[in-house]
C-alpha cells in the first residue's frame, strides 16, 4: 500500500502544475478532516463498543448506516464551505458537485472501519484500505503511459476510488446485510456521546498534521501550497507507517483488560518504531536534494531545508500518532487531544508570524518544534496515568524491538 501511494503521488507530482497540486492536496486534507468531524467519533466508540462485547458487529452495522445517512449533508456542506478557502484552478472546469460528491464514501468507510477494527478484522481493514489505493495507481499509472494525466481525470479517479472502499466494506459486512435491522436510538446517543471525546482527539491530531498546509493556503499563493504538499507528503509517507503502528495498537487495546501493562507494552513498542523512523528519516535528510529533484523537478532548491526540517519533525510526529490511539483506546483521548491541540495553537498563531518573514522554511521550522512539544506531552501523560518512565527508555527500546521482530517473524511464512 506505501508503494503504491508513492508512485501515485511521483506521477502526479510530475504531471501536474504546482497551483493543481496543491488544490489536490488541500481536497484530500479537507475530505480527511470533514470525514472525521463529522463521524463524531463513532469510529472509535463502535471500535470500543465491539471490543469489549457491548454490541455486536452487525447491531453496530445497522446504527452505523443510520448515523451515517444524515450525517453525510453535514459532511459535503462542510466540505464546500472549506473548499472556498481555496479556489479552484483555472484549468479545472469539473462541476463542484461531483467534489462534494467524495464526501459521502469518505465518511461511510470512516465510521465502518471502527467495525472492522473492534472484532480484530484487521484483514478486512487492510481489504478496504488496499482496494482504493489500487483503483488510484492503476488509473493514475494507465493516464501516464498516455500522458493523459490532468486534474479532472485525477479527481473522477480519486472519488471511484473512494466507492471501492465503500464496496469492500459492504462485502466485509455481508453477514450484517441479511439480519433484520434492529435500531436503538438509545445506544446510537450513547455511542455518539462516547464517541465525542474520541472526535475531538482525532480532529486535533489530524489539523495539527495539516496545520501547515491550511497556513500556506491562507497566507501564500497556491504555488506555495503545491510545494508544501510535496514535501509534506514525502514526509509523511514516514508517518504513515506509524499510523498503520497506530492502528494495530488501538484494535489490540480495545480488546486488552489491564490498562497500565497494555499502555506500557504500546509504549514499548512506540519508542522501538520511532527509534527505526528516526534512522530513516536521517538517511533521507542527507539525499533530501536528490529526492526532491526526482519527485519534484519544478521546485526550487530553496525548498530543501524546508524538507529536512519536515523530515526531522516527522519523528516526534510518528511518535505521537502511535501513543494517541493507545490513549484512546484506554478510554482517555481527551488527554491526548489536549496536547495536539496546544500543538495546533502554537501553529496557528506562529504561522502568522513566521511564514511572512521565513516563508516554507520558517513554517517548518515551527511545524518541528510543534511536533517535539505534542511529542513529550504524550510521553508526559503516559508517565503520569501508565506509571511509564523515561529511565526504563532503554529496556522499552529493547522489549519494543523484541516484540517487532516476534510478530514478524510470526507474519513470515515459514518453508
Amino acid at each position: 500500500m506505501r508503494g503504491a501511494n508513492f508512485i501515485v503521488f511521483l506521477l502526479l507530482a510530475r504531471s501536474l502544475a504546482l497551483a493543481e497540486f496543491g488544490f489536490y492536496g488541500f481536497l484530500i486534507s479537507a475530505l480527511l478532516l470533514v470525514s472525521v468531524a463529522c463521524d463524531f467519533g463513532l469510529r472509535q466508540s463502535f471500535a470500543k463498543s465491539i471490543g469489549q462485547g457491548k454490541i455486536t458487529a452487525d447491531q453496530a452495522f445497522w446504527h452505523s448506516l443510520a448515523a451515517w445517512l444524515p450525517l453525510t449533508f453535514l459532511a459535503g456542506f462542510l466540505l464546500y464551505m472549506s473548499l472556498q478557502f481555496f479556489p479552484q484552478p483555472e484549468t479545472m472546469t469539473l462541476p463542484l458537485a461531483l467534489v462534494l460528491a467524495m464526501a459521502p464514501p469518505v465518511l461511510f468507510v470512516r465510521i465502518a472501519h471502527g467495525l472492522l477494527l473492534g472484532s480484530g478484522q484487521l484483514g478486512g481493514f487492510n481489504r478496504s484500505e488496499l482496494a482504493p489505493r489500487a483503483v488510484l495507481l492503476i488509473g493514475i499509472v494507465a493516464l501516464w503511459l498516455i500522458d493523459a494525466i490532468t486534474l479532472e481525470r485525477v479527481l473522477w479517479l480519486l472519488w471511484l476510488s473512494y466507492l471501492s472502499a465503500a464496496a469492500v466494506i459492504l462485502v466485509e459486512c455481508r453477514t450484517a446485510l441479511t439480519t433484520k435491522p434492529a435500531l436503538a436510538w438509545h445506544t446510537l446517543r450513547d455511542l455518539a456521546v462516547t464517541g465525542l471525546g474520541f472526535m475531538v482527539g482525532i480532529v486535533a491530531m489530524m489539523a495539527f498534521g495539516r496545520s501547515g498546509l491550511i497556513a500556506t493556503s491562507t497566507l501564500l499563493d497556491a504555488e506555495a501550497s503545491g510545494i508544501y504538499f510535496g514535501i509534506m507528503r514525502l514526509s509523511e509517507m514516514i508517518v504513515e507507517i506509524a499510523m498503520a503502528v497506530g492502528i494495530s495498537l488501538f484494535s489490540h487495546g480495545v480488546r486488552a483488560d489491564d490498562n497500565a501493562a497494555s499502555a506500557r507494552s504500546l509504549f514499548a513498542v512506540s519508542i522501538a518504531v520511532t527509534s527505526m523512523i528516526a534512522l530513516v528519516a536521517l538517511i533521507l535528510c542527507l539525499l533530501a536534494q536528490p529526492i526532491l529533484q526526482l519527485v519534484m523537478p519544478e521546485v526550487p532548491a530553496s525548498a530543501v531545508p524546508a524538507f529536512q526540517l519536515l523530515l526531522a519533525a516527522a519523528v516526534p510526529a510518528s511518535l505521537a500518532a502511535m501513543l494517541h490511539p493507545g490513549l484512546a483506546s484506554r478510554g482517555l483521548p481527551l488527554l491526548g487531544a489536549a496536547a495536539f491541540a496546544c500543538g495546533l495553537l502554537v501553529m496557528a498563531l506562529g504561522a502568522w508570524v513566521v511564514v511572512p518573514h521565513f516563508g516554507l522554511t520558517g513554517l517548518a521550522a515551527l511545524f518541528l518544534g510543534a511536533a517535539i512539544m505534542v511529542a513529550a506531552a504524550q510521553c508526559v501523560i503516559y508517565r503520569k496515568r501508565f506509571k511509564v518512565t523515561l529511565s526504563d527508555a532503554g529496556q522499552t527500546f529493547q522489549t519494543g524491538f523484541s516484540m517487532i521482530l516476534r510478530r514478524l517473524r510470526r507474519a513470515t511464512p515459514q518453508t
